[in-house]
């Protein structure tokens, strides 16, 4: 079992806002094993992404001042959670496959690795780490849809290793490479002053956050280690 966080996140801080049990699909259909572990007769299977909207569609309802999202791969590769954040007006930053087809401005459809090779990167920071700024190589290219791009970050060090990002800001705010490269999640990102609304697996020490695939546990005591969707806010 895992489960699904939303926090609230500030420059100053962070609180858990919200959560829900994730179920997976084969423990729904076995009910000897619900009832060893205590499961909720009640709880019915829904996936990660869709927990995640029903978070953010609550915080959001319930008047967070939410300005943007970040969220992993679970996450990003869902069409479905994109759109919950677009119609609720908040930008965001998701991490996407190497292999996910992006549909670019030219009106031709590609892997997100195809567009590596015209790609023309920049080195920026992407915030303040303990050892100072953290420098990456960043590439911006537009998408077929108003106000969306696909970001790509590419490691000083490890030149080869790429992550692929669709981003989208509504009509009137930031859409440039500084904005978006500063919210993205990743195994490395720290918070900066600028907030929005992030979607990661755990939390990890020293305000870090770190992409994996959850937390399992076979009792529900410990399922509050686990997928991670982070609220921010912009600061004023």
């Amino acid at each position: 079992m895992t489960t699904v966080f939303s926090a609230y996140v500030t420059a100053a801080g962070q609180a858990w806002a919200d959560f829900d049990v994730y179920m997976p699909q084969r423990w729904a259909r076995d009910l000897p094993r619900r009832r060893a572990a205590g499961i909720p007769g009640d709880l019915e299977f829904a996936t990660k992404p869709r927990l995640a909207i029903g978070q953010v569609r609550r915080l959001t309802a319930a008047g967070l001042p939410a300005r943007w999202a970040a969220f992993d791969e679970v996450y990003g590769r869902s069409e479905d959670m994109r759109k919950a954040c677009a119609k609720a007006g908040l930008a965001y930053v998701a991490i996407i496959p190497c292999d996910y087809q992006v549909t670019m401005a030219s009106g031709k459809t590609i892997r997100a690795d195809q567009a590596v090779a015209s790609a023309v990167f920049e080195r920026r920071s992407c915030g303040t780490g303990t050892k100072g700024p953290r420098f990456s190589d960043w590439a911006l290219a537009a998408t077929g849809r108003p106000g969306q791009f696909l970001l790509i970050r590419r490691l000083i060090s490890r030149p080869d290793q790429l992550t692929f990002y669709l981003c989208w800001a509504p009509e009137g705010r930031p859409a440039t490479m500084t904005h978006f490269s500063r919210h993205p999640v990743s195994s490395a990102f720290t918070c900066t002053a600028e907030g929005g609304i992030r979607s990661d697996s755990r939390p990890a020490p020293r305000g870090r956050f770190i992409s994996s695939t959850g937390h399992s546990a076979t009792r529900p005591v410990s399922w509050w280690i686990s997928t991670l969707c982070r609220i921010s806010r912009n600061r004023k």
